[in-house]
């Protein structure tokens, strides 16, 4: 995985500056300053990034990577000889949690290991992992100012106990139209507001005005299936019994979650999917118009962080779209919080923490693996990131509105994320099965909802009974041998390993957009969904 190297010299850049400056000060007297190896098990992009802020400040210490991606892909080439080479192969069952405990409890075991939501709780579970307390303790490092969202997120994962820190993450809040709120003479929406409060406010700023239609909340996103997926996600609601055997979806909870808003969609009330036919003149193109709410058509909408750069630049007008580009009209605008669910107080949704990292329980050097955790979770590093425009610094004192502006900052820190849901899992039992097909019924179902064509059982019933034949068959295809025969490659012939590009990675990093943020002038735009 290529690194972003642009931003990684200018992270270094600054960090060597602050040296210089003496913001650094002086090493504490208690660092042993002979040569030392600290080894990280992790992504290179990720570890590189971040290791090297390390290693700039720590001239004595050298990180070891121990590559997952390497790892992987000697697992899967050990696989591959297994079968006789054959070209037609499957594509095999590759357990990342397993390649990690191995790396973990093996001869040459990491100090560090970086962490996501589904590996953390399973190694912790299984001791594998230390409890940072101790270490926190000792350094009087001040957890405090690690924001909620991010302090209590890892700590669910981890049964209550504190293993990991992670540096940033993402994170979304309600944006709202103030413009709208006071030509109606409504209050502001609050942080901590329920979804019920969020849509009875949204339904009196529902209406029409010389023609045009205004919705009181847009999820971003007009379709059912993402609505559905947005609201429903701080609830922790999981559709697979913990084997994959069992799908469970026609249920009192999903048709309440399915009707609620299948009602505020009827009543025009959550803006539908936007018509571009419908919407953009001949002649005039209108950059921004698919965006609820930066055409002014919406008056709250949940949008990510990122997503600020984006409304800066349409409303300043800071972006040329050409003469006949039609610009949206300036309002005043603020965020709050994400509603929360009456039964899941204080969670939201939408939020990912990145780049977790935890103290193997075998490390060699657990105190030196402390000391690159509390550095790249400090304030020193803090002050490099919150020059992202993307991503959130997770320690809250340097969590900043981007441009300048005065907005309510701590709604994308208060709450923490929504709990971890397994059924994401699913491919990790069925790698070359094709699972899309139960995600593209559940699709189908909700769209024909929307549209009017079955009611919310039938569309329910219809996904219960075909969606349990499709896992059925996955789970017999995964007991004959016969899964993913032909692959989702549709019969072509892998590459072989030693042959494939090394760019091929199954790992997230920041998308086109979101990487040249930092290339890109103040009027750079974000991208929400």
């Amino acid at each position: 995985m290529k690194v972003n190297k642009l931003l990684l010299v200018l992270m270094v850049a600054l960090l060597m500056g602050a040296l210089l400056a003496g913001c650094f000060n002086t090493k504490p007297a208690e660092i042993d300053n002979t040569p030392k190896v600290l080894k990280v098990l992790g992504y290179e992009w990720s570890v590189n990034e971040l290791g090297q802020l390390f290693e700039v400040s720590r001239d004595n210490v050298t990180i070891e990577l121990i590559d997952l991606e390497k790892l992987r892909r000697d697992k899967e080439k050990e696989l591959q000889e297994e079968s006789g080479n054959d070209p037609n192969r499957p594509y095999y069952n590759i357990d990342m949690y397993e390649i990690i405990k191995e790396a973990m409890t093996g001869p040459n075991p990491p100090d560090v290991v970086y962490l996501d939501q589904s590996t953390l709780p399973k190694l912790a579970d299984e001791g594998l992992l230390s409890p940072l307390d101790t270490f926190i303790t000792k350094d009087k490092f001040d957890i405090d100012k690690i924001a909620p969202a991010v302090r209590e997120g890892i700590q669910d994962l981890g049964n209550g106990t504190l293993y990991a820190l992670a540096p940033t993450y993402y994170s979304s809040a309600l944006f709202y139209n103030k413009n709208i709120f006071d030509s109606r003479s409504l209050s502001y929406p609050t942080d901590g507001m329920t979804w019920d409060q969020a849509f009875n406010l949204a339904r009196d700023l529902s209406y029409e005005e010389n023609g045009q239609k205004k919705y009181g909340f847009s999820f971003g996103w007009g379709d059912f299936y993402n609505q559905i997926s947005t609201y429903s996600q701080p609830l922790g609601i999981t559709i697979f019994d913990e084997d994959y055997t069992t799908l469970t979806v026609n249920t009192p909870e999903m048709e309440r979650i399915w009707s609620t808003l299948l009602e505020l969609n009827k009543a025009e009330v959550i803006a539908p999917v936007y018509d571009w036919e419908k919407n953009q003149e001949p002649g005039k193109y209108k950059p921004y118009d698919e965006n609820d709410f930066i055409a002014g058509r919406a008056a709250m909408q949940v949008a990510s962080y990122h997503e600020i750069r984006r409304i800066v630049e349409a409303l300043s007008g800071a972006g040329y779209w050409g003469n006949d580009a039609v610009m949206p009209e300036p309002f005043e605008w603020d965020v709050v919080t994400i509603p929360v669910h009456e039964e899941a107080p204080g969670v939201g949704g939408n939020t990912w923490i990145n780049n977790m990292m935890g103290i193997n329980v075998s490390a060699e050097n657990p105190d030196l693996a402390w000391q690159y955790i509390s550095f790249i979770n400090g304030e020193r590093v803090a002050k490099v990131l919150a020059k992202k425009n993307y991503e959130l610094p997770a320690r809250s004192d340097f969590a900043q509105a981007p441009d300048g502006l005065n907005i309510n900052i701590a709604a994308f820190t208060a709450l923490k994320p929504a709990p971890y849901n397994p059924d994401g899992d699913l491919y990790k039992k069925f790698p070359n099965g094709n699972i899309w097909e139960i995600h593209d019924l559940n699709y189908r179902m909700a769209e024909a909802v929307q549209k009017g064509e079955k009611t919310v059982k039938e569309a329910l019933d219809e996904y219960q009974t075909k969606g349990q034949e499709i896992l059925d068959r996955l789970n017999k295809q995964l007991e004959d041998g016969t899964l993913g025969e032909g692959g989702p490659d549709f019969g072509i012939p892998r590459m072989p390993i030693d042959e494939a590009p090394v760019d091929a990675m199954p790992v997230e990093e920041p998308t086109e957009d979101e990487s040249s943020d930092d290339e890109d002038s103040d009027t750079g735009t974000g991208n929400e969904g």
